[in-house]
């Protein structure tokens, strides 16, 4: 349950990145260095893994579940379970993967590998990498589902829901199509703040008795700057200008 949109800026890019959990789940802890990997990120108490994380390199990696309907789950075969928590694949890419040189198909077979050893459980793998040529940029997806690893290009909107998804796909599509028209400003962060049509599950900012958009993370990368900014709490509460965490690499 959450939701990611990016766009291009001179030299290099921003995305925004809310994250939806049960209202049950121990909050995260707030973006820290790891000079090891050199990369920046949250990190969930519970899995010991992120969702979202940014090196040095401008690469940045972001996770969203892949529920059943999209997935072995929602057939006779289900993929083998492990205590592996799938919150540990961008700590892993980030170790194995920062090779500039790396094609999307070698990370495709490396991913491949690694989910059928670990035994992950399905889940959609977003890669931003270094920007060289703004013209051709295009940030790539990956999607386990249990068997297999497949690969798209990312649309500037991508969410994930463990409810109703195609309602609320759609919903937050044509909202997402329609903010630029109601807020010029900075029709991105507004979108990612949304309550339309209300507060509600299908919103972007989503509500529910069980669950809730809890934070949003902020990634800015162009020229020589890295940076993160987070929010530990619903977009809707969130002030721009004060973040609960901001760093710079």
């Amino acid at each position: 349950m959450c939701t990611l949109t990016w766009q291009m800026q001179e030299g290099g890019y921003r995305l925004l990145f809310t994250r939806d959990e049960q209202r049950s789940r121990a909050p995260a802890l707030l973006p820290q260095v790891d000079e090891k990997l050199a990369a920046v990120y949250p990190l969930d108490p519970q899995g010991q893994g992120t969702w979202i994380a940014t090196n040095k390199q401008g690469q940045t990696w972001c996770l969203l579940n892949l529920y059943a309907e999209h997935s072995f789950e929602s057939t006779n075969i289900r993929p083998v379970q492990t205590k592996n928590s799938r919150g540990k694949i961008i700590l892993i890419c980030l170790e194995q993967l920062i090779q500039s040189t790396l094609s999307d198909e070698q990370i495709k077979d490396c991913l491949q590998l690694l989910c059928e050893s670990k035994g992950f459980t399905p889940f959609t793998l977003c890669y931003f990498p270094k920007v060289t040529e703004q013209q051709d940029y295009q940030p790539k997806y990956w999607q386990w589902n249990g068997r297999e690893i497949s690969q798209s290009n990312l649309p500037k909107m991508f969410t994930s829901s463990g409810k109703l998804f195609s309602e609320v796909k759609n919903n937050r599509q044509a909202v997402f199509a329609h903010m630029p028209k109601v807020n010029q400003q900075d029709a991105q962060w507004a979108f990612h703040q949304s309550h339309v049509p209300l507060k509600s599950h299908l919103s972007v900012c989503m509500h529910r008795e069980d669950a809730k958009s809890i934070s949003i993370t902020e990634v800015i990368v162009k020229n020589n700057l890295q940076q993160m900014s987070y929010w530990q709490s619903s977009p809707c509460k969130a002030d721009y200008q004060q973040p609960d965490k901001l760093i710079r690499l």
